[in-house]
């Protein structure tokens, strides 16, 4: 369930960060998307090439991922070297949509007798987090944002050593 809700909240802030794309809303949506887009498809082809611990390694790549895009992000003047800023930028949505990938793959954590109700649990989690996520997201003139996303992808990278798999 904290993966569950670190993966949405740090979606929501990443998901509404701007990391000034050279041309109009159109085509920066369309770049976020087939970025995303390869995320989703990375994340299931690495989730399929684990023989063992499958969930646990995938979080692991990703979060990992994360984090080195987050720390960019927050690190880099986007003045001074805004292309670096919009690489590091896509780099974190594409380590995120692996996870969120993750986070719906990994069903097979929970006891089967339990697993329906404790993936509702956690979706539900999940979605107040997102909820609160709003509160941070509208803080972009500050690091706040990014520095909450370094924190929730530490507590995302305990969860998965921590992490108990079937």
């Amino acid at each position: 369930m904290i993966l569950w809700i670190c993966t949405i909240m740090n979606y929501q802030i990443n998901d509404e960060y701007d990391c000034g794309f050279p041309g109009d809303q159109f085509q920066d949506l369309m770049c976020i998307s087939t970025v995303e887009l390869f995320g989703y498809v990375a994340g299931g082809f690495l989730y399929e090439s684990f023989a063992t611990r499958r969930a646990r390694k995938l979080f692991l790549v990703s979060y990992g991922l994360c984090l080195f895009g987050a720390c960019g992000v927050l690190l880099n003047n986007p003045e001074e070297q805004p292309i670096l800023d919009m690489t590091m930028d896509y780099l974190v949505k594409f380590a995120i949509a692996m996870a969120f990938q993750g986070v719906y793959l990994s069903n097979d954590l929970f006891p089967i007798v339990f697993a329906s109700t404790t993936f509702g649990v956690s979706a539900m989690m999940g979605s107040a987090s997102a909820a609160l996520s709003v509160f941070v997201i509208y803080d972009f003139e500050t690091q706040w944002p990014w520095l909450l996303f370094i924190a929730l992808t530490f507590v995302g990278i305990v969860c998965c050593l921590l992490l108990k798999e079937q």
